[in-house]
């Protein structure tokens, strides 16, 4: 007898019987043409997979989904805005206090500076005049003439 490889073996044994009916070799488990079909996959015709179809068991409709996604993204807006409007009001306190800081600073010196250029004065000691803001004004009010 000659020797057969697998598939072949598998449709060597595949015959029917005389009457017509399957012989109970069409069942073996040496058939591998009946392992192929286990292991394969649905395809169509064009030999594309088969997709399935229609709405997922046990989902909701697709609007009332939809809806529920909506109203997680406005919730989840309307807390990010909150933090951030949160955050800038946060901010704007802080700057506050900086400038309050600043302006006080700023003061004291100029009150420092006056104080300094007044004992200056009465010592004789010179120094020179300058026409910037020793007064604290804006920068064309010392001294400055239109012209």
């Amino acid at each position: 007898s000659s020797s057969l490889s697998p598939d072949q073996f598998g449709s060597a044994q595949s015959h029917s019987s005389p009457d017509g009916t399957a012989t109970s070799q069409d069942r073996s488990p040496l058939n591998l043409g009946f392992l192929k079909s286990l292991t394969e996959k649905r395809t169509t015709r064009d030999g594309n997979p088969a997709k399935r179809r229609g709405p997922k068991p046990d989902s909701k409709p697709a609007l009332t989904r939809r809806q529920e996604l909506n109203r997680q993204a406005q919730r989840t807006h309307r807390e990010r805005k909150e933090l951030y409007i949160k955050a800038l009001e946060d901010e704007v306190l802080r700057l506050k206090e900086l400038y309050s800081n600043v302006s006080q600073s700023k003061e004291k010196l100029l009150a420092e500076n006056r104080h300094l250029k007044t004992i200056m004065a009465q010592h004789g000691i010179q120094f020179p005049r300058s026409t910037d803001r020793d007064d604290g004004g804006s920068p064309g009010a010392a001294g400055a003439s239109p012209g």
